[in-house]
């Protein structure tokens, strides 16, 4: 029983959170931008929902074949899907794994890790809290 009332208050707060709001489609083919200055060469962006200074918050990234990502680390944590492409990702405690289109990645906040874009590819992510990319310094 107090699982149930547990759920059904639950439920309510979040139906209440979101209460002011509507759906929201954005067209993402025509939505689209260049990345800021120092992101890799052909970095598109379209910031879906959510303040990217402050978090949390959904973007989409598109990369064309042959970006790397060098050895990094963001201050929130990423829940990433790649929709279209072949994206090679490792951290300090992964070898190198390959993910296609409908494959998810979690990336805990402050966690090395490194990526690829073998071929031309756009994912999902939702962070938790601000942008941030930390380079690692290599040896």
């Amino acid at each position: 029983m107090k699982s149930v009332l547990l759920t059904c208050t639950l439920f309510l707060f979040g139906l209440l959170a979101y209460a002011g709001e509507d759906v929201n489609v954005v067209p993402l083919a025509s939505s689209y931008q260049p990345c800021a200055d120092g992101s890799p060469k052909g970095c598109k962006f379209v910031n879906l929902r959510g303040d990217m200074k402050t978090g949390p918050y959904h973007i989409m990234y598109s990369f064309p074949a042959g970006t790397k990502f060098p050895q990094h680390w963001h201050d929130g944590s990423e829940d990433l899907i790649v929709v279209s492409g072949t994206l090679v990702v490792s951290s300090d405690n992964t070898p190198p794994k390959t993910m296609k289109a409908g494959d998810y990645l979690y990336v805990p906040a402050k966690l090395y890790h490194a990526g690829e874009c073998t071929t031309a590819c756009e994912f999902y992510i939702f962070v938790d809290g601000p942008e941030s990319f930390h380079p690692v310094e290599q040896k």
